[in-house]
């Protein structure tokens, strides 16, 4: 029986995926392990590279850029493996990930979802387990230096340790020790490995998720449904972040936080109710006000908070914009529609 399908979703650049494709193959079982990537692109390339460097793989050339969650749902489609794992692009196996995070699973029928550690590639440590969103993380989100102070600060890191050993939360998840294995709210989407008939049973990713959170939507489902989640630090995986849509440490651009902000107001409405999405979107767009109302006047003497305030500007219109039609969208499930792999 095969193990496990690995479903890898581009869009972009030929180089990550190569890199990917490399590194995974050398340390799949090809016995138990089959790959599916989802090319989620207009052009196919002319020139049978790709297939012919990887015969092994499966591509399915979907002819548009299809979002991640409809491309990953199609690479699922058809599968009679026991576990699927979504896998992105932009990541690098060093090792073995595959069977360690099975082992977890198979270990505990109890648990649906797992998660490795990931790490930048020079070897640090990257976040890899998440808390779902709330009104106060986005607002700390806007000031990303008041919240990388407020967050390691040495006394604020001694409280959120003590607090997280006595009752562990998902709102406190980053002063977890990240080599202790643990339930966790979600796993980031990099990769991702869940039991193929509960991802049936959940109706796979909502396709309304173009770009971001369709994997926190997904762990929210399963914990709804009483299946738990689990961080597995000793599966190792290097993941270039941003990789496909922004080196490290770069602003993202505008269409991708778009994406983002669509994605949020999506998941509030969807999971928490349409009068908190409203909520958030006026709490959103009053704290963009101010901070535009103070960049203006900053603007006026300084050529970079011009940019900024541009940019801030961007940013306001498309929290406004995106949350009144999303608010308006049906919720509910999503249907996943099964069909024979091509």
């Amino acid at each position: 029986m095969i193990r496990s399908r690995v479903v890898i979703v581009h869009h972009g650049g030929r180089s990550l995926l190569e890199e990917c494709l490399g590194s995974l193959l050398a340390h799949a079982d090809p016995s138990r392990d089959e790959v599916v990537v989802v090319m989620s692109e207009t052009a196919r390339p002319e020139d049978g590279r790709l297939e012919a460097a990887h015969p092994s793989v499966h591509f399915d050339f979907a002819g548009a850029n299809l979002g991640y969650a409809r491309a990953a749902n199609r690479g699922a489609e058809g599968a009679s493996s026991r576990f699927l794992l979504f896998l992105n692009s932009d990541t690098v196996m060093e090792e073995d990930v595959i069977t360690p995070l099975a082992a977890a699973l198979e270990a505990d029928s109890a648990l649906a979802i797992a998660g490795p550690r990931l790490v930048h590639p020079d070897g640090t440590h990257q976040s890899s387990t998440h808390g779902f969103p709330t009104a106060l993380k986005e607002v700390l989100r806007l000031f990303p230096r008041l919240k990388s102070r407020i967050e390691d600060a040495a006394a604020v890191r001694r409280i959120g340790e003590r607090l997280q050993r006595a009752r562990p939360s998902h709102l406190l998840a980053r002063y977890t020790p990240v080599d202790r294995p643990r339930r966790v709210p979600e796993v980031t989407g990099a990769c991702l490995l869940i039991r193929r008939d509960i991802f049936e049973e959940l109706g796979g990713f909502d396709p309304r998720f173009f770009l971001y959170l369709e994997e926190a939507d997904l762990c929210w489902r399963a914990g709804r449904r009483g299946y738990g989640v689990l961080y597995v630090p000793g599966a190792r995986l290097v993941h270039r972040l941003h990789g496909a849509s922004a080196p490290r440490g770069a602003e993202l651009p505008d269409r991708v936080l778009l994406e983002r902000y669509r994605s949020l107001f999506l998941f509030y409405r969807k999971n928490r109710g349409s009068a908190r999405c409203l909520l958030l979107r006026a709490l959103l767009s009053s704290v963009l006000a101010a901070r535009l109302v103070t960049l203006g006047w900053l603007a006026l003497f300084s050529a970079s908070e011009r940019r900024r305030a541009r940019r801030e500007l961007r940013l306001w219109r498309l929290c406004a914009g995106i949350a009144s039609a999303t608010a308006r969208g049906p919720a509910g499930d999503c249907s996943w529609p099964q069909r024979p792999l091509r």
